[in-house]
């Protein structure tokens, strides 16, 4: 099975530019709409709204942008997530490694959001009830905003304001579940 494994995942490394689809969203050249940076440019204006790779985009971006992105969250992402475990709090290792992800990537997407669930209820169990409580804020702040959805498409104020107060609950929560990350005397 390991060796099926790997040879499925060297010819999709082989494969022609597989890797750069998906680290550049297939060459998607616009900020999705929740994302940190697209719900700013969309709270200032749709002029620029359109439907691109499969998600509402906002402005313009690069490929390079995006990969940059991804290489600023990945270490976070794998810091966070071996500190939490070194920590024996592995909750709040998730947490902070999810919240910092959807923070630094150019699509956000509602469902995305529901990752931070089975740290939340990890993280309960550590007794971070701090960022279990803003873990459950982003979820029910964006279930508030899909509940409408077109309001965010069509730039309605107040609905692109929730999309924007989602995202900076998302980034008090990786503050709160990295300091959830210190552990109890544990270094």
């Amino acid at each position: 099975m390991v060796a099926g494994v790997l040879a499925g995942a060297g010819a999709w490394l082989a494969g022609a530019n597989s890797l750069m689809q998906v680290l550049t969203f297939r060459g998607a050249r616009g900020w999705q709409i929740e994302s940190v940076v697209g719900s700013l440019i969309h709270l200032r204006g749709s002029e620029t709204l359109r439907l691109e790779s499969g998600a509402w985009r906002i402005g313009t971006t690069t490929g390079a942008v995006s990969i940059a992105m991804f290489l600023a969250a990945a270490p976070m992402c794998l810091w966070s997530s071996w500190r939490g475990f070194r920590t024996n709090r592995p909750g709040s290792g998730w947490l902070a490694a999810v919240a910092s992800l959807l923070l630094l990537s150019p699509l956000l997407s509602a469902q995305y959001v529901i990752w931070l669930t089975p740290g939340a209820g990890i993280a309960w169990a550590e007794g971070d009830r701090r960022s279990v409580g803003i873990a459950a804020l982003a979820v029910l702040l964006t279930q508030v905003f899909w509940s409408d959805y077109d309001l965010v498409i069509v730039g309605a104020p107040a609905a692109l304001l929730i999309v924007v107060v989602r995202n900076l609950v998302l980034a008090l929560l990786l503050v709160s579940a990295l300091l959830g990350c210190r552990g109890r005397g544990v270094s």
